[in-house]
């Protein structure tokens, strides 16, 4: 599905934002819900709905459990990866998660859009 205007989407002050929160990947007893789903709530802009619809909690519970340190309060780490849109578009996205001792909180920021290389 191509998105008409999706870069000026990205790239404005609106900026396209994911949120998550659910279990802690290195502490299982941290976190999840009684159903025991990884992520109780992805909360997603507007933006991020539109352009990154394929875009699952699963996917970005999977991002989590890349960088998330061991810790069980405060920061528990960040990182950087990338999304591809709905136009097949790359976009580096920075995740940040913070741990309050009973839910891991985590939110995800676009950066910038990520050149294509052609190879040939």
């Amino acid at each position: 599905m191509w998105v008409e205007g999706l870069s000026p989407l990205l790239t404005s002050n609106t900026r396209q934002r994911d949120n998550a929160i659910g279990r802690h990947p290195r502490h299982p007893k941290i976190g999840g819900g009684t159903d025991n789903v990884n992520v109780r709530h992805f909360i997603r802009s507007r933006a991020f709905r539109l352009c990154f619809s394929q875009v699952t909690a699963d996917d970005a519970y999977g991002i989590v459990r890349k960088y998330v340190s061991f810790s069980q309060r405060g920061p528990c780490g960040q990182g950087t990866y990338p999304l591809v849109d709905a136009n097949g578009d790359r976009w580096e996205f920075n995740f940040e998660s913070f741990c309050n001792s009973y839910d891991l909180l985590t939110f995800g920021m676009v950066t910038r859009r990520m050149r294509t290389i052609v190879a040939g």
